[in-house]
């Protein structure tokens, strides 16, 4: 049986060799919407902002319909993260601290 984790790797690995990481994101944002729990691509998306892999980590930057962490502090501690491992991604991780603090409030002073 095919699973969502599959079919998105499957979409990462069989990519144009220049397509930006937006352009799939779009496709991901899509699918967040469009499909039923049972392949519920944003578990795939919050495992890929802990890899390795800067292309994953970058679509996953990316999709804006689907915030990447339940927490504030669990989204400045990803993003931490992320700015350390790939500093070609510190901006894109400073928008979803901003995003939501737009959205929530922030009870803690300051970005990464």
């Amino acid at each position: 049986m095919i699973n969502v984790e599959d079919v998105s790797n499957f979409l990462v690995d069989r990519r144009l060799p220049d397509l930006p990481p937006e352009a799939l994101a779009e496709v991901f944002a899509k699918l967040s919407w469009d499909l039923d729990d049972d392949a519920n691509v944003v578990p795939v998306l919050r495992r890929w902002l802990r890899g390795d892999d800067e292309y994953r980590v970058a679509v996953a930057l990316w999709v804006e319909d689907v915030f990447p962490a339940d927490s504030r502090a669990e989204i400045v501690s990803l993003m931490a993260g992320i700015a350390a491992r790939f500093p070609a991604l510190v901006e894109r991780a400073d928008y979803w601290i901003r995003a939501w603090d737009r959205a929530y409030g922030s009870s803690e002073p300051g970005m990464i």
